[in-house]
Order: C-alpha cells, then sequence, then structure tokens
C-alpha cells in the first residue's frame, strides 16, 4: 500500500487499480478527481470487491 495524491481524472483511476493489487492498504488523497470524472467511482469499485473506506 502506499500515500498517493492524485493530480487528476485519469492518474486518480490508475492509483486505484495499483491500490487494488498492492500488498497493505493505501490512502488516495484527491478522490474528487475521480468523482468529478465517473458515475458513483466508489460504489462502483465497491461492487468489484474492492474494500474502499472513504477518510477524512
Amino acid at each position: 500500500g502506499a500515500n498517493v495524491d492524485v493530480p487528476d481524472v485519469r492518474a486518480g483511476f490508475s492509483s486505484v487499480i495499483a491500490a487494488a493489487i498492492a500488498d497493505g492498504p493505501s490512502v488516495i488523497n484527491g478522490i474528487h478527481h475521480l468523482e468529478r470524472g465517473y458515475h458513483r467511482p466508489l460504489r462502483q469499485f465497491a461492487e468489484l470487491g474492492l474494500a474502499i473506506e472513504p477518510v477524512g
């Protein structure tokens, strides 16, 4: 896992994919980019089986 700051939508999506296969938990800062670019992304990732927990 890692602590990641995402600058845009594409980097955010890539960070989620990397976090999904990483060992340990990851924190992705700047998730608002994903929420702006995709329809309910956190819900969709959770439906795919990712353990997602919004913080802050």
